[in-house]
């Protein structure tokens, strides 16, 4: 009987430990379940949290009320116009639409070209008699340059009196010689080098490098 009881607080025994054992392990457990799940709720963002609370305690907003039906009606932008005469300030300024462009906006008229400068005055008095003038030809104006003596400013002189032809020059009389060279202010060089002559010349066939000016006079 001794043996046998012995034998049962043993088991008894042994029992227990293990029940205790089984204890502490499923106690152990459910210790660490609880600081994962407090650590986790700690791992929630500020803001997440700050945003649930202000959901919890936001107020819910006013609900919108119907405007009085007083009230008149804002027209919107894209209403129609009203039908009917327009008011004199925007008949006014429908008026000016079509008006000119002011001056500084208006198309500047273009610039007169200049004529080349001649010497003297074509209105003064000057000895002798002004030979007469002709338009200038569509055709275009002999080359005056082909007289020796007569370059391109006195070309130009010659074209702003109207002569333009060679034969022009060939009738000028000994009047009309004397007033061209004291209107160019050469006085005397037509006679000189025989702008007269040198043009008959050229009419009839003779080449600008065969002409030969007359001599000079002494004194």
């Amino acid at each position: 009987m001794t043996a046998f009881a012995i034998e049962t607080l043993l088991l008894l025994a042994l029992v227990f430990a293990i029940g205790f054992a089984i204890g502490l392990y499923l106690r152990a457990r459910r210790t660490r379940a609880a600081a994962e799940r407090g650590e986790a709720a700690l791992a929630v963002p500020p803001a997440a949290l700050l945003a649930t609370e202000a959901d919890r305690g936001a107020t819910p907003a006013p609900e919108a009320k119907a405007p009085p039906d007083d009230v008149a009606p804002v027209p919107s932008a894209s209403a129609e116009p009203p039908a009917g005469p327009l008011p004199a300030v925007q008949g006014e300024l429908l008026l000016g639409a079509s008006a000119p462009l002011p001056a500084p906006l208006a198309k500047p008229a273009p610039k007169p070209q200049a004529k080349p400068a001649i010497r003297g005055d074509a209105e003064a008095d000057h000895p002798g008699q002004r030979p007469p003038a002709l338009e200038a030809p569509e055709a275009g104006s002999d080359d005056l340059k082909l007289i020796k003596g007569i370059g391109p400013q006195n070309e130009a002189r010659l074209h702003a009196l109207g002569i333009h032809r060679l034969s022009q020059i060939a009738e000028w009389s000994a009047d009309e010689a004397l007033w061209v060279g004291s209107y160019l202010a050469f006085p005397g060089r037509i006679e000189r080098e025989d702008w007269i002559g040198q043009a008959k010349a050229l009419i009839a066939g003779t080449k600008p490098e065969d002409l030969r000016l007359p001599p000079r006079r002494p004194g």
